[in-house]
C-alpha cells in the first residue's frame, strides 16, 4: 500500500494484497470473516492476559496472530506484530505491556477496517 492514501482508505488492511496472496475471492471472503472473529476475540484476550501478567498466553496469542496477519495487512503492521511476538519471548510483562499499548490501537483499526470491508 502506498503512503499517498486518500482519506478514508484503509491504513492497515490490504485487500488487494490479500486477494493476490489467496488468489480466490470467495476463499478470501471466508478468511476475512475468520480474521474479524479472531481479532474481536484475541485483542481483548491479549489485554486480559497482560493484566494478569501471563506472558506465556500473550506469547501464544501473538504467535497465532503473527501467523495470519501478513496475509491481510500492510508490511509495516506485520513487522510490528512480529517484533512484539519476538519481544514476548524475550521480555517480561512490563516491557510487553508498554509495547502492546503502542500496537493495540493499530490492531483495533485493522479490525475496524476489516469490518467495514465486510460490511
Amino acid at each position: 500500500m502506498s503512503n499517498d492514501q486518500t482519506a478514508g482508505s484503509p491504513q492497515y488492511f490490504d485487500f488487494d494484497g490479500a486477494l493476490e496472496k489467496i488468489g480466490d475471492l470467495p476463499a478470501l471472503q471466508d478468511l476475512l470473516g475468520m480474521l474479524q472473529i479472531s481479532l474481536s476475540r484475541d485483542i481483548p484476550k491479549i489485554e486480559e492476559f497482560l493484566a494478569q501478567d501471563n506472558v506465556y498466553l500473550v506469547k501464544r496469542m501473538l504467535h497465532e496472530l503473527k501467523g495470519f496477519i501478513p496475509i491481510f495487512c500492510t508490511e509495516a503492521l506485520y513487522n510490528e506484530v512480529a517484533a512484539l511476538e519476538l519481544l514476548s519471548r524475550l521480555a517480561g510483562s512490563p516491557e510487553l505491556t508498554i509495547a502492546y499499548a503502542e500496537l493495540s490501537p493499530k490492531l483495533k483499526q485493522l479490525r475496524l477496517e476489516v469490518s467495514e470491508h465486510i460490511g
